[in-house]
């Protein structure tokens, strides 16, 4: 980059989960009740750019993504 003038930072997190989650029922849908797979993915990023004009002037740009299933 361009020294003591433009700087970054990116930072990435992924998270991954296979759990199950327990479901009881009342009497009438005990065959309903069981252990049922809820596996839970998230990817976020996070990004930003910052420049540096002569003087006190800067400028920056920021971004963020997330996504996530279940």
């Amino acid at each position: 980059m361009i020294k003591d003038r433009l700087f970054f930072f990116l930072d990435g997190e992924r998270t991954k989960q296979d759990l199950s989650a327990p479901v009881l029922s009342g009497n009438q849908f005990a065959s309903l009740s069981g252990n049922f797979n809820s596996p839970f993915r998230e990817t976020q990023t996070i990004g930003r750019l910052d420049y540096q004009f002569q003087g006190s002037a800067r400028l920056f740009y920021r971004f963020s993504f997330d996504q996530n299933r279940s």
